[in-house]
């Protein structure tokens, strides 16, 4: 649908970015030093607010007069939807969802719709799995250290593999929104959720060095492995914005999404957090990695803590 396609070419967009951006890091780091990869990264955020100065948006009117004529095209078109949503709020005279059109609608009201839309079942089971799966325990901070110290992997080398991942990350928006866009939530949940376990497992070969008696070069896996963990979270984090568009009351779209992403960032924190403690627990260190198999090794079981959710 409509929504599918405008999500996934908003996260295009931004995988593009990405792209470009580790195409550069390490070349760039290595070539200029610090301070000059952190004066682009600095600079170049302030495009948009010079693109922001051209955007064309007039102020809307009180009680819904002057809109345009797009947007009341826009709000025709969106007539199903306001259906659908209707028997899914309240029947109160309180939250009718054309009166969203008004700017002079209390903020009380448009929060209501907003928890309406957030706790539908249609949403909150997909965003809870998605939560669950990011909150597990990260060992991405021990796991970079590896690579680093261990592995001897320089700027390059390590711009190299952000670089694969930003593709991977395109490659994942691009699979969704080809193949999987029709299918149910719950499948695409699952098979990333089982598909997330082998390829996590590989990161217990390498970091166990394992591949070395096979004649299995480092770089081979630990590109392997962050390529394919990359699509999958990928290919799992959209059908939930897609959901969220189709069922979302109008009025309160960017609230919604910001609540999303809200729960997206910090889901991701405590799965960094949680990671943390648990690569204390282990002992891992910057310079220690006896027992960071062990640690990736939970951290990879960890994934399957969303399966009861979608049993």
């Amino acid at each position: 649908g409509v929504a599918g396609d405008l999500q996934s070419s908003c996260w295009l967009a931004q995988s593009f970015g990405g792209l470009v951006s580790s195409y550069f890091s390490g070349s760039l780091l290595e070539a200029y030093g610090v301070r000059a990869v952190f004066a682009a990264t600095a600079f170049l955020p302030l495009l948009v607010s010079v693109f922001a100065a051209f955007v064309a948006e007039g102020p809307q009117q009180p009680g819904g007069s002057g809109r345009s004529a797009a947007a009341a095209a826009a709000s025709a078109a969106a007539g199903s939807k306001k259906n659908e949503l209707a028997a899914t709020t309240t029947s109160s005279s309180e939250l009718t969802i054309d009166s969203l059109d008004d700017v002079n609608v209390p903020v009380g009201q448009r929060m209501r719709l907003l928890w309406s839309a957030v706790t539908n079942p249609k949403v909150l089971v997909p965003l809870s799995v998605l939560c669950i799966w990011l909150g597990k325990p990260s060992a991405d901070v021990p796991f970079l250290y590896f690579l680093n110290n261990e592995l001897g992997f320089g700027p390059e080398m390590l711009g190299r593999l952000r670089l694969a991942e930003s593709a991977a990350s395109l490659a994942g928006i691009l699979f969704y929104r080809w193949c999987l866009k029709e299918v149910p939530t719950k499948k695409i949940f699952l098979g990333t959720t089982l598909a997330y376990i082998p390829f996590g497992l590989l990161q217990v070969v390498l970091v166990s060095k394992w591949h070395r008696r096979w004649g299995i070069p480092d770089a081979a896996l630990a590109f392997g492995d962050d390529v394919a963990l990359a699509a999958l979270g990928q290919v799992a984090f959209m059908p939930t914005l897609v959901l969220a568009a189709r069922m979302c009351p109008p009025g309160v779209e960017g609230a919604l999404f910001a609540t999303l992403m809200s729960a997206y960032n910090s889901a991701r924190i405590f799965g960094q957090e949680t990671g943390g403690l648990l690569t204390k627990f282990c002992g891992v260190t910057e310079t220690d990695f006896t027992r960071l198999p062990l640690l990736v090794l939970l951290c990879t079981a960890s994934s399957l803590l969303p399966l009861p959710l979608l049993g």
